[in-house]
């Protein structure tokens, strides 16, 4: 038995290669490989534990989890290699001389992986992508599930996963969707048959874009009308998201809605084909009762607008439906939106009176003194019947006022009488020594800061 060992021990210890004045042997070898998957076994526990224990913990996010992980798998591996060379008594510095061989004969055929394999290295450590990402390359749009030496893996919207190398992604055009920024505009274009009113169009795919959740109130939805074609209208509308990954599912949530709601206006979408016919004005009198240009020119502030600044209008701000008792504002709240009445009445009410100070029916307003004067509301507003509201925020009554520089005359005038009626009635305190002209103008720079 003591003859077997020794002769086996003699058997792996015969020299088989020289390399420099190291000389390796069966057993070196038989070691080297033992020591290779016992590393290869402890990098990748090592990897998981850093990547879904330490780092999670410490509140890292995804993306440079997984760059902090594999860097510090390969670095770790580097350093095992050479110790473990080193400790089966290869002399590194003999390697240089078949370092310098092999590196000649296979720089070319590694030339694609080198590149593949620093690129990555460049990916991990820049992260202008990283894992978590929606990106889109060569019509490709997935999100980022892992970057590895060679390649990263990239998993589609249909669950189809594609591996590309990381040169690729590096010397390409990539649009990341999720870089520093995840909100995107999106373009979607319709068209119409000729004869439809724009501003009647503009009124109709604004109101299904606000009905969208996922569609952003701001910045807020627009519609561009991009040309002319040989049977049809062309226009687009304009909406921003926050969530990328869902722009096809809200495209076709869109197209069903729209498609119901041309049904509903009897909005057209025309045939490629030549039609001849016979031209004949639409009478005001045929306009449906929900023409949003006309009821806008109901309100005193803009009955004198064009076409254009009504559409402009129309796109900074939103339809509001009430029913009999719902309560618009409350007094004492702070606002942010003032209401123009499209049609139906409404009750102003303040606290210790029991009867309305005030009825507002379609052409007048109300909430603007909370908006421009920065004040708490002054009374509530109840609906009495069903009504229609228009709505403006703040922020896009701001642009509504540089758009339109006159329509700050016209509020600041009309701002004056509410607030010398609340403050005739007791509701606000009168300002001392002050006159009408001089109030006028404290109201208009105001008006003109907002």
């Amino acid at each position: 038995m003591m003859d077997l060992f020794d002769r086996l021990e003699q058997w792996t210890s015969t020299p088989l290669l020289r390399l420099g004045s190291s000389q390796i042997s069966l057993g070196s070898l038989i070691l080297l490989a033992v020591l290779a998957g016992l590393l290869l076994y402890l990098m990748r526990q090592m990897n998981r534990w850093l990547r879904e224990i330490v780092l999670v913990r410490l509140g890292v996010e995804r993306g440079p989890r997984e760059a902090i992980a594999t860097i510090t798998s390969y670095l770790l591996t580097s350093l095992i290699l050479i110790i473990g060379l080193q400790a089966i008594g290869v002399d590194l510095s003999s390697l240089t001389v078949l370092a310098g061989v092999l590196g000649l004969g296979l720089s070319l055929g590694l030339q694609r992986l080198a590149a593949s394999f620093f690129s990555g290295i460049t990916l991990l450590i820049e992260q202008p992508i990283k894992v978590g990402d929606l990106v889109s390359l060569d019509g490709v749009l997935g999100t980022v599930e892992k970057i590895s030496f060679r390649a990263t893996a990239v998993r589609t919207l249909d669950h189809v996963h594609v591996i590309v190398p990381n040169d690729r992604l590096v010397d390409s055009n990539i649009i990341n969707w999720s870089y520093q920024n995840t909100a995107s505009r999106v373009h979607l274009p319709i068209s119409v048959a000729y004869g439809t009113d724009p501003l009647w169009l503009t009124d109709a795919l604004l109101t299904v874009a606000r009905q969208d959740s996922r569609v952003l109130t701001q910045p807020a939805p627009t519609v561009w009308f991009r040309s002319f074609g040989d049977s049809t209208l062309n226009f687009e509308l304009l909406f921003w998201t926050d969530r990328p990954e869902l722009i096809e599912p809200i495209k076709s949530d869109l197209n069903f809605r729209i498609a119901s709601e041309f049904e509903r206006r009897e909005i057209q979408i025309p045939f490629p084909q030549l039609v001849l016919h016979r031209h004949r004005s639409v009478t005001t009198s045929e306009l449906p009762d929900d023409y949003l240009p006309s009821l806008l020119r109901r309100v005193d502030l803009f009955r004198d607008y064009d076409d254009s600044q009504i559409r402009w209008l129309i796109e900074k701000g939103r339809r509001r439906t009430c029913v009999v008792g719902d309560v618009l504002c409350r007094e004492g709240e702070l606002g942010e939106e003032f209401y123009l009445i499209l049609n139906g009445r409404f009750s102003v009410q303040v606290k210790g009176r029991e009867e309305a100070i005030a009825t507002l029916e379609s052409g007048n307003f109300f909430g603007e003194l909370a908006v421009m004067l920065d004040i708490p509301r002054t009374a509530t507003v109840v609906a009495l019947e069903p009504g229609t509201l228009f709505v403006v925020d703040r922020n896009n009554l701001r642009h509504l006022l540089e758009r339109c520089p006159n329509l700050s005359q016209v509020m600041a005038e009309q701002l004056a009488q509410r607030q010398q009626v609340l403050t005739n009635a007791g509701l606000l305190t009168p300002t001392a020594n002050q006159s009408r002209p001089d109030q006028l103008r404290g109201i208009l720079r105001r008006v003109l800061r907002l």
